[in-house]
């Protein structure tokens, strides 16, 4: 070959390799820049209500996101395990480094995105033409359960890939997404599972009953508050075939035999048997709710598929989320905002007399509101994303709870915590359960607060405990022990509380000194003196410091615990760091958790993680104050340079 002619060949191969490298790089850059724009575009879908959105312009996005990702996985791949040693490069070598978890997470989330829509777009098509939600759901059930296992395995690797993603790798603006990520994965993986089991529990194969525990967290129980009305739920075919409420009073049978209750029960409120509204006395639910079956007496045509608790609040939040509602004899609709005025003015006699007429109908508001409820979601005259906004948030907060007996159902809500269990920790833990013991609803009006100082620095860490109550009526009234109602519901609400507590903390823990807090017979309704001396037992695997408060309107009271907890609850990690996790507990039935933090570590201890409202301070102490609607969670990690006993 002459020279002029490899010249010019020469010079076609770079310039075909520029061309080609161009077209890589521009194709590449393409399907980023346009998978940034879908991103954007599903994330407002996802926003918004999806049975209104344009199921062509859902199938695009989809299906050019799908593309997007092909694309990038096709023309970078190859890069891909090289990207994992760029971490030290400036600003971008995070985010470099975590390229093959992104894109193998893209990969799988798209191709499960695309057949879930698949599924669901024909179905969505049909009810915007008028057919009911009845009709379809059991067609929706069966197109999302073919090639369930499919679909199962790619959400499973999705939030496997996920839970490696480093998110702080990820840049500010792009961390919306991750967090979007992070809370709808481990719902579509649990979803996918209850996909399977839910014809069975709408009952397409057979009709199925549910009890419905209606609780008043006014009066607090263990369970999340005293079980005030009961209804039989039968479900066929994906409908409420039947619905029927009754009063809690009148489900026993004692000519049948019961058994005795909890001592507490006995020596506070002098109750001899252990009847069905009482049933909730365990801080497990499901526990409390398989009790709730076996001591419902009217007689159940089948067996009970579940249990669902569900109080006030929840029913504030439900309301809220349908929208208003029209009850049968009442003027003005009631909304979220007015559903418990109205359940304590339709709880009231009209005549302000207490007559045996108005014990009979006084909880007949129970069945009425469900029906409300029940007859606007058959109508479908309703926005759905704030209603299952307002189920998930009533399940989060413990206002709702659930029992499912099908294993696989059970073990999704376990998974969430929508069961109401109290599952063992590996960690520290405060659990506080109450008991509303006095008669009355003056639970309504206690504010509690916890003070938690734990230190570190010993082998045995100690641990005290301050909880301090204050009631917020401030009429001053005598603590008189009586079983009483008033005409006017509100003024059950500002008595003197009577409450029994039981502290669950981690097992093997050592009580070492409490408040006393007596109590004398002639304050309990029973006649029986409790001498405030914290008892110490066992249960449900952990160690309970049980003890007794008498709490006047206006008045303030502290109740402080000493204890040793075990070393165990510092973990040494196989790096040679330390972690110590704390979980706060809510009770079902409680508004919220308010209270602080002090950790006091180790000598020369180095703390290494960040909890939201803490702060670390110049002595080793960290500081934190917690308000919230939800279980409380820190997680702390430390190293010692010294050796940490």
């Amino acid at each position: 070959m002459s020279r002029p002619l490899a010249r010019k060949v020469g010079v076609g191969l770079v310039v075909t390799g520029v061309l080609l490298v161009l077209v890589w790089a521009g194709r590449t850059a393409y399907a980023g820049v346009d998978l940034i724009g879908q991103l954007k575009t599903m994330k407002a879908l996802a926003s918004s209500d999806i049975s209104v959105a344009d199921p062509l312009a859902v199938t695009t996005v989809l299906r050019r996101t799908q593309r997007d990702v092909d694309v990038l996985q096709q023309e970078v791949g190859w890069l891909l395990p090289a990207a994992t040693r760029l971490r030290w490069l400036p600003k971008v070598g995070p985010l470099l480094s975590e390229a093959p978890v992104l894109l193998a997470l893209g990969n799988d989330l798209t191709d499960l995105g695309v057949l879930l829509w698949d599924d669901a777009a024909p179905i969505l098509i049909r009810y915007r033409q008028g057919e009911s939600w009845q009709r379809l759901l059991p067609d929706l059930l069966a197109a999302l359960g073919d090639g369930i296992e499919l679909k199962q395995d790619l959400a499973d690797r999705a939030l496997a890939q996920f839970e490696r993603l480093d998110v702080e790798a990820i840049p500010s603006s792009m961390r919306q997404y991750v967090d979007l990520l992070g809370k709808g994965l481990p719902f579509l993986v649990d979803g996918l599972k209850v996909v399977e089991v839910a014809p069975s529990l709408l009952g397409y194969d057979s009709p199925k009953t549910y009890l419905v525990l209606a609780l008043n967290e006014d009066e607090l129980r263990p369970g999340g508050g005293f079980i005030t009305g009961v209804g039989e739920v039968r479900v066929v075919a994906g409908d409420v075939a039947s619905m029927e409420f009754r009063d809690s009073y009148a489900v026993d049978d004692f000519s049948t035999p019961y058994p005795d209750p909890p001592e507490a029960l006995r020596q506070f409120m002098g109750i001899d048997l252990w009847g069905f509204r009482d049933s909730n006395w365990s801080p497990d639910f499901p526990r409390s709710a398989r009790l709730a079956i076996e001591l419902y007496r009217p007689g159940i045509p089948g067996d009970v598929a579940g249990v669902i608790a569900v109080d006030q609040t929840a029913v504030g939040m439900l309301v809220g989320g349908i929208g208003a509602l029209h009850v049968e004899g009442v003027e003005s609709p009631v909304t979220g905002a007015t559903v418990v005025d109205y359940m304590r003015s339709a709880w009231a006699p009209v005549d302000g007399i207490l007559d045996a007429e108005w014990w009979i109908g006084r909880k007949q508001f129970i069945g009425q509101l469900a029906d409300a409820g029940i007859q606007r979601l058959r109508a479908g005259d309703l926005d759905s994303v704030p209603f299952i906004r307002a189920v998930l948030a009533a399940l989060d907060q413990r206002h709702i709870q659930v029992l499912l007996l099908d294993p696989a159902a059970a073990g999704v809500l376990s998974s969430r915590g929508w069961d109401g269990s109290l599952e063992s920790s590996t960690g520290d833990i405060i659990a506080l359960v109450e008991a509303n013991v006095g008669y009355n609803k003056a639970s309504a009006s206690v504010h509690r607060q916890y003070d938690y100082r734990i230190d570190l620095r010993d082998p045995s860490p100690r641990a005290e405990l301050v909880l301090r109550y204050h009631h917020l009526v401030q009429l001053e009234q005598l603590c008189v022990p009586e079983v009483r109602y008033d005409a006017d519901y509100v003024q059950m609400t500002r008595r003197c509380y009577w409450g029994h507590l039981r502290l669950f903390v981690p097992s093997e823990a050592e009580l070492v000194e409490a408040s006393l807090s007596p109590i004398d017979a002639g304050s309990i309704v029973s006649h029986n003196a409790w001498d405030g001396v914290a008892k110490v037992r066992s249960e449900l695997g952990y160690t309970v410091f049980e003890q007794a408060l008498l709490l006047p309107t206006a008045a303030q009271r502290e109740l402080r615990f000493r204890y040793l907890l075990p070393p165990t609850i510092v973990r040494r990690m196989e790096d040679g760091t330390y972690e110590y996790r704390l979980t706060v507990r809510k009770q079902a039935g409680l508004a919220e958790l308010a209270g602080y933090l002090t950790l006091l570590l180790p000598h020369n201890a180095v703390l290494l993680s960040d909890n939201a409202g803490c702060k670390a301070t110049g002595n080793l102490d960290v500081a934190c104050e917690f308000y919230s609607n939800t279980d409380v969670t820190f997680l702390f990690r430390f190293s010692v340079p010294e050796a940490f006993p």
